[in-house]
């Protein structure tokens, strides 16, 4: 098939997918959002669009995990932006994050809602700005001493610009280490977090559906998570919804 008559397909299926839930045919819209999703699992429009559709047929906590998919794909959507305030206020545990500390509360104010590339785009232009105005204050205070002529007052423009340089450039680095981290759903209700990988291990306590928590490692069918002020323990990956 070609690239013309692929997109033209797959345009269809979206738009017949949006037609089912419009006629709240869920069942439809979510086979149809799932077979979008086998060919562009990365497309953000469509996991916000089945996140919904779940929601509809009672699945919340999937719905959570497929939002924050969509948002770390697409972190300016505005449309997941709603629909994961609006599904979170209805859980509880979705308040919970992997981390307690200091960096989740910059995360959700500052790394969330922003793109990796907005941060980098912002660090060159700033870059660029402070160091033409710094370059010709050198250029223009060198002149004044050779001419013995009042040296011009301190460029605090350009040392605004070079502080909001410094800035979107931490707040790039983070978003790049942000970026790096995988995180995970969990798509239950309750799962058992287990002291060991495999059946019938040591339960330290159960992780409510909703709950956002680290991923530190993988083996086979089992993952070891890291959820928010408890300790790190191993639970089924059918269990959660890798969010990045």
């Amino acid at each position: 098939m070609s690239l013309a008559k692929e997109f033209k397909a797959s345009t269809q299926i979206f738009q017949e997918a949006n037609n089912a839930y419009l006629k709240k045919d869920y069942k439809a819209a979510q086979g149809l959002y799932s077979e979008i999703l086998i060919k562009d699992p990365l497309n953000a429009v469509a996991l916000t669009n089945a996140a919904l559709t779940e929601f509809q047929l009672g699945q919340k906590y999937l719905a959570l995990g497929l939002l924050r998919k969509a948002l770390h794909n697409s972190p300016e959507l505005e449309e997941a932006h709603s629909g994961l305030k609006f599904i979170s206020a209805q859980v509880p545990s979705a308040h919970s994050t992997a981390e307690t500390s200091n960096f989740e509360k910059l995360r959700n104010l500052f790394l969330v809602s922003v793109p990796q590339w907005a941060y980098f785009a912002l660090s060159i232009l700033c870059f660029a700005a402070a160091g033409w105005i710094l370059i010709s204050y050198v250029e223009r205070r060198k002149r004044a001493l050779e001419t013995e002529r009042a040296v011009p007052s301190a460029p605090w423009i350009g040392i605004l610009i070079s502080i909001l340089f410094l800035s979107f450039l931490c707040l790039f680095t983070l978003k790049v280490y942000d970026n790096s981290v995988i995180r995970g759903t969990i798509i239950e209700e309750q799962v058992a977090l287990q002291t060991a990988p495999g059946e019938n291990q040591v339960t330290i306590l159960n992780l409510a559906g909703g709950q956002e928590v680290k991923v530190v490692s993988e083996v086979q069918e089992w993952a070891q998570v890291l959820a928010a002020g408890k300790p790190a323990g191993w639970v089924k990956k059918s269990s959660l919804l890798m969010t990045r």
